[in-house]
């Protein structure tokens, strides 16, 4: 029954569920975002197994940040800002392994 009523709430509603201790609130949540969220992190790095690792960190940093969370956006909006950081953190951490292996294969890039 709970199942049923958390596919009828709004995604703030659940969050503020679980900030509660409603598990099957972050349930509902996970299910609703978590293959919108895969494919906008995959589009953005398409590697199957980074973009695995960084959703899990973004649906890790929600867990951590409950009892922060404020509904004063759409919790997607938050989801999405959320793994947007998670990307741009990956990207700085490997921007100098990238151009390291450049530099070892030889590949001369021009670089403005």
């Amino acid at each position: 029954m709970g199942a049923i009523l958390n596919k009828l709430k709004s995604d703030e509603s659940l969050m503020l569920a679980y900030q509660r201790g409603d598990s099957t609130a972050f349930e509902a949540l996970y299910m609703r975002h978590k293959d919108a969220l895969f494919g906008f992190l995959y589009r953005s790095c398409p590697q199957h197994s980074i973009a695995e690792e960084l959703a899990h960190d973004a649906w890790t940093s929600i867990i951590r940040r409950v009892a922060s969370y404020q509904a004063t956006a759409a919790f997607k909006t938050y989801l999405f800002q959320i793994a947007h950081h998670k990307l741009i953190d990956y990207w700085r951490r490997n921007k100098n392994a990238a151009l390291m292996m450049e530099f070892d294969e030889g590949v001369v890039v021009n670089r403005v």
